[in-house]
């Protein structure tokens, strides 16, 4: 790497060999300043006063790539996003002619060709006004970039979706204050208020457990629940839009009891948020399979296979990420994008693994919850559940 500055100096060059009585704090103080360059996970570099590169650091080599003092001068702009490089240039005339700090984002080419965003801040050191040097940073910023976006449109995509329900809610309001509204009308009006209703309930319920995650404030309430009754359960909250679809569940569940230790009604919600996803993104008439295996170790393995639209790789990287949407196709399933990244938090707070897995788009997908089991005797006065078979129930 060429360098032009007595820091850099101080940073590449090896130590000259002492004479008699000389002192060894320069040569301990550059060891520990190229320590220190090495250290931090940004990029330094410094500009002379007319904007050209004199010194770049490893770590900017590393990621774009490039060879050792192939980066000086005005060489570094070929790293800059095309869409970014003229905007670039001129910020970057405009404070070496003003002398004023320049803050800027901008994309940056990795060696694999790809792009992230950086934020970039050079600071000039000046004498008599003039700016003899420029010192700066680059930050990798493309995470937090992309997490505020992901939250930008977490927060039209909540409000579209609380206010679908209310729609129906205040249509079927002015059904119902009509005096000459009859019985059967009326009856459906409510059904329909309830369903949405319980539509927005739980809509609120899964904003609320995302601030309690956010806070680290989700606690759980343990008891012994059985599989069988956590698959019931579960199926009764999933069911409605099951049979909206007209679709069939498969069961395979052994006969004998499999008991848990957990907060029942955060394994339900892990559950039904599954099996809700498998309806969600199956066609109508589908047929999804909810089977429980035992395995060995004290352990369960509850598994929900669709034959819906299926999952890319980058799909799969992604599904459990919080505020994530899958679209199928050109249609978005619905619902936040909050389901799947608490079913896994709500799974590994009760020491447990989710996984999923698909052969690609249109060829369906699998969601594995793998959990502790526990022995458990019944108490006095309550007898096992009845036998559970393999069955398929159409709906």
């Amino acid at each position: 790497m060429v360098i032009h500055t007595d820091m850099a100096k101080a940073i590449e060059a090896p130590p000259a060999a002492l004479q008699p009585g000389e002192s060894t704090s320069f040569e301990a103080s550059a060891s520990e300043l190229r320590e220190l360059v090495g250290a931090v996970p940004q990029f330094l570099w410094i500009y002379d006063g007319d904007g050209r590169c004199i010194f770049s650091s490893e770590q900017w080599m590393r990621y774009t790539g490039t060879a050792a003092g192939s980066q000086l001068g005005s060489r570094w702009l070929e790293c800059i996003h095309p869409e970014e490089r003229a905007t670039v240039r001129e910020r970057w005339s405009r404070a070496i002619a003003t002398g004023v700090v320049l803050d800027i984002e901008m994309r940056v080419r990795a060696a694999d060709g790809r792009y992230r965003w950086f934020k970039h801040r050079a600071v000039p050191k000046r004498a008599d006004e003039v700016a003899l040097k420029w010192f700066g940073t680059s930050t990798d910023i493309n995470n937090l970039k992309d997490a505020l976006r992901r939250k930008d449109d977490f927060f039209a995509l909540a409000a579209h979706e609380l206010r679908n329900p209310l729609v129906p809610i205040a249509h079927a309001l002015k059904v119902l204050e009509r005096s000459d509204t009859n019985p059967n009308t009326r009856r459906a009006m409510q059904q329909k208020m309830r369903r949405q209703l319980s539509h927005l309930i739980r809509l609120t319920e899964d904003l609320v457990d995302v601030a309690r995650m956010a806070v680290g404030k989700l606690e759980l309430q343990n008891s012994p629940i059985e599989v069988h009754d956590l698959v019931r359960n579960a199926l009764d909250v999933a069911q409605p839009l099951i049979d909206e679809k007209g679709q069939e569940i498969l069961q395979r569940i052994p006969d004998s009891p499999l008991w848990l230790s957990g907060d029942g009604v955060r394994l339900v919600q892990a559950l039904s948020n599954v099996l809700s996803n498998a309806a969600k993104y199956s066609p109508p008439g589908a047929t999804i399979t909810l089977s429980v295996t035992p395995l060995r170790q004290g352990r369960v393995r509850i598994a929900v296979r669709d034959t819906g639209s299926g999952l890319t790789k980058d799909d799969l990287a992604r599904i459990f990420d919080l505020f994530e949407q899958v679209n199928e196709g050109s249609q978005r399933a619905g619902g936040l994008g909050v389901g799947l990244s608490l079913t896994k938090r709500f799974v590994e707070l009760h020491g447990g693994t989710i996984t999923a897995e698909s052969e690609g788009p249109n060829r369906g997908s699998t969601f594995t919850i793998e959990l502790r089991t526990t022995d458990f005797l019944f108490p006095a006065g309550v007898s096992p559940l009845a036998p559970c078979v393999t069955q398929s129930q159409e709906k």
